[in-house]
C-alpha cells in the first residue's frame, strides 16, 4: 500500500503583503549602502553615524507616548544618551590624567565597555525633573523613557566597540603598524566583527518575516506581537546560526578571524555559542521594543524607513545582540588580561 507524499501548503500572499516587502527589500538596500561605507570606514565616520542613529532613536523613544512634551526633555535625553554611548571618549577629556589628545587613535578608548555612574545619576534626576517642568510628563513616563534610553545608550556604545575593539587588539596585542589617521589600516578585517553579528540579527529578522508569511500557522505572543509565529521563529534560528556561524569559521579558517584568539579555529566553540545566543537575544529584543508598542498602542516607532517604520523598529533586536555580544567578548578578553588573547 503506497502512501500520499506529505504536502507542505504555503500561505497565499496578499497584494498588501506583496507590495509590503518590495519596500522592505529596497528600504533594506538603501539603509546599507548608507551605512556600510561608513563601517568600513571605522573611526569617526561609524562614531557619528552611530551617535545619529542614537539621536533619532532618541526622539522615537519619546514620541511613541504620543504626548507632546517639552523640548527640553528631547534635549535632556539626547544629551544622556549620546554622554553614555560615548563615555569612553569623554572620561579621557574630563579625567585629571585623561590620555585623549586631538587627533589620538579612536580605537584605543575602546578596549572595554564602560558606564558612568555619575552621567546615569545625573541623567536620571534631569529626566525626573522634567516632571515638574511639564504637565504632561508623568513619573510613569519618565521613569519609561529613562529604562529605554539606556538600553539605547548602551548600543550605541556596543555599536562602536564592536567596531574599534579588533583595531584595539591588532594594534596592542598583535603590534600591527597604524597606517593612517583613519583606519585604512586592516579596516576590511576590524570591520567583520560588527558585521557578524549584525548579519546574525538581520538573517534572524528576515528568516522569522518570510518563513513566517508563507508558512507560519502558530502565534507565539500575539499579545505583544501578534504576527509572529513559532514556525518563523524555528526558521530565524536556522537561518542566522547557519549564516553568521558559516561567516565566523570561513573568516576564521582562512585566518582572518573576527578576534584573534577568541573567534578563530582553534577557539570555534566561541563562534558557535555566540552564533546560537544570536537569534534567541534577537527574538527577546524585539519582543520587548514591541511590548512598548502594544502598550502605548502604536503600530511603529516611526516612519523614516518606509515598510520597516522607524530607527528602532529596524534595530530594536540589534541592540540587545550588540550589548550581549559585547559583553561576552569583553568578559573573554578580559579574563586573563588582553595581552593573554595570544595565548
Amino acid at each position: 500500500m503506497s502512501r500520499k507524499p506529505v504536502e507542505i501548503k504555503h500561505n497565499e500572499l496578499s497584494d498588501d503583503a506583496k507590495k509590503g516587502m518590495i519596500i522592505r527589500i529596497i528600504t533594506s538596500v538603501v539603509a546599507l549602502v548608507i551605512v556600510l561605507p561608513t563601517l568600513f570606514l571605522g573611526d569617526y565616520f561609524w562614531l557619528v553615524i552611530v551617535g545619529l542613529l542614537g539621536v533619532i532613536s532618541t526622539f522615537e523613544i519619546i514620541k511613541c507616548a504620543k504626548r507632546k512634551y517639552s523640548p527640553v526633555l528631547y534635549i535632556t535625553s539626547s544629551i544622556l544618551v549620546i554622554a553614555l554611548a560615548y563615555w569612553p571618549i569623554l572620561r579621557g577629556l574630563i579625567e585629571p590624567n585623561g590620555s585623549y589628545e586631538a587627533g589620538s587613535k579612536l580605537f584605543l578608548d575602546f578596549d572595554s565597555l564602560y558606564l558612568s555612574i555619575i552621567v546615569l545619576v545625573a541623567g536620571l534626576i534631569l529626566v525626573l525633573s522634567c516632571v515638574l517642568i511639564d504637565k504632561n510628563f508623568t513619573v510613569r513616563d519618565a521613569c519609561f523613557i529613562f529604562v529605554f534610553l539606556l538600553i539605547l545608550a548602551l548600543g550605541v556604545q556596543s555599536a562602536i566597540y564592536l567596531r574599534n575593539f579588533p583595531m584595539y587588539v591588532y594594534y596592542n596585542v598583535l603590534e600591527n603598524e597604524y597606517t593612517s589617521y583613519f583606519n585604512s589600516f586592516n579596516s576590511f578585517s576590524s570591520s567583520m566583527l560588527f558585521l557578524y553579528v549584525a548579519l546574525g540579527t538581520f538573517i534572524t529578522d528576515a528568516g522569522a518575516y518570510f518563513i513566517g508569511i508563507f508558512f507560519g500557522k502558530n502565534k507565539m505572543n500575539e499579545r505583544i506581537s501578534p504576527k509572529k509565529t513559532w514556525e518563523g521563529f524555528i526558521g530565524g534560528i536556522f537561518f542566522s546560526f547557519a549564516v553568521s556561524f558559516t561567516f565566523g569559521m570561513l573568516f576564521a579558517y582562512f585566518g582572518q578571524p573576527l578576534l584573534p584568539n577568541i573567534f578563530d579555529l582553534k577557539h570555534w566553540y566561541n563562534i558557535l555559542i555566540l552564533s546560537l545566543l544570536l537569534p534567541f537575544v534577537a527574538t527577546f529584543g524585539d519582543f520587548v521594543f514591541s511590548s512598548a508598542k502594544r502598550y502605548y498602542e502604536i503600530k511603529d516607532y516611526g516612519n523614516i524607513l518606509p515598510g520597516h517604520g522607524g530607527v528602532i523598529d529596524r534595530i530594536d533586536s540589534l541592540i540587545f545582540t550588540m550589548i550581549v555580544s559585547s559583553i561576552y567578548i569583553n568578559i573573554i578578553a578580559n579574563a586573563g588580561g588582553i595581552g593573554n588573547l595570544l595565548i
